[in-house]
């Protein structure tokens, strides 16, 4: 199996942000990741410390970074990407709704992301089916594997991790 690094890594470039702005927000968001780490898998599930699924942690990190309550959601069965494309990416049209506003990034073989930008990737023949959020410290990628939260780096597996979106919220300002 081979692995693939699609990803450029850099500190977030918000034009209206001073040096301390920036580093006082990735450290804000680098305590949220860490605050989920080790929380169990459980499809269906957004309880930080109890059980979560790919995409719970992903709101549950956007709703930590932008002082909201616990949104709720509607889950997905784990194989949606797979049997209903269309559901699968209905569902990632609906959280970029929920946490507007939220670009698109455009299709590109180097992504550059940067702290809290959201990766959603799924397997070649299939639909977008897994989540995670770029890390505040350079080349790392979190995410709710079948196990737990964890850190991990930028590598995915070809054949079975293509990226499908990289998506930027806006008014990071406000983190």
């Amino acid at each position: 199996m081979k692995v693939y690094t699609p990803f450029t890594w850099q500190h977030l470039q918000e034009s209206n942000l001073r040096p301390e702005e920036v580093l006082r927000i990735e450290s804000r968001l680098d305590a949220i990741l860490l605050s989920w780490k080790d929380t169990k898998y459980q499809a269906g599930q957004q309880c930080k410390g109890v059980a979560t699924d790919c995409v719970g942690f992903v709101c549950g990190v956007l709703d930590e970074l932008t002082h909201r309550e616990p949104t709720p959601r509607e889950s997905l069965p784990q194989d949606a990407a797979f049997h209903a494309r269309e559901t699968a990416e209905a569902g990632m049209r609906l959280i970029a709704r929920m946490y507007s506003p939220m670009e698109f990034r455009h299709e590109s073989q180097m992504w550059v992301v940067e702290p809290g930008d959201i990766v959603v990737t799924g397997s070649e023949g299939g639909g977008p089916g897994h989540a995670m959020i770029v890390g505040a410290r350079p080349n790392e990628l979190w995410h709710a594997n079948n196990r737990r939260v964890m850190r991990g780096g930028m590598v995915l597996m070809d054949k079975f991790q293509k990226v499908f979106r990289v998506c930027r919220m806006g008014n990071r300002a406000s983190w």
